[in-house]
């Protein structure tokens, strides 16, 4: 269990897909994302969304932000601070998160160390210390990026 306050874990780790490298977690929350190159080595990492221990999310496009809840539910935010306007993108419930937009209905899961799609994507693999937090903040990760991926730039 999480510490009383907390809904997310940060502590450090890398998802690999076919053991290369394809995210991290840093010490700080900010994560960070890449595809390889040719050679299978990562062509650069860019800024993901940066995740906090309260359940915030700072997503890396448009200045918008998620929050994930208590009851396993994550909302985009409207942009807009005086409104008070969400959208359910999808809910953890256990080692499972199911997306509830039409576009993505399937789910992912956490086998151990594998991060399983039942949907597109090859799976991926938690490298380093894990336990029940790392597993669940792997998948509000893998949720923070499918966030930021919908996203259209802007």
């Amino acid at each position: 269990a999480l510490a009383s306050s907390a809904l997310i874990a940060i502590r450090p780790f890398t998802i690999t897909q076919e053991g290369r490298p394809i995210a991290r977690l840093h010490p700080d929350g900010r994560s960070e994302g890449t595809e390889p190159d040719e050679s299978g080595k990562p062509a650069f990492w860019a800024p993901g969304p940066t995740l906090h221990s309260d359940g915030t999310i700072i997503l890396s496009k448009g200045g918008l932000h998620a929050r994930l809840d208590a009851k396993g539910d994550i909302y985009i935010l409207n942009p807009d601070p005086q409104s008070n306007e969400k959208q359910l993108f999808c809910h953890i419930e256990g080692l499972s998160l199911r997306f509830t937009d039409s576009k993505l209905p399937w789910t992912v899961r956490i086998d151990d160390r594998t991060i399983v799609f039942n949907g597109p994507g090859a799976a991926n693999q938690i490298e380093g210390e894990i336990d029940p937090e790392v597993q669940h903040t792997a998948l509000v990760m893998t949720a923070a990026f499918f966030i930021d991926m919908a996203i259209a730039p802007p």
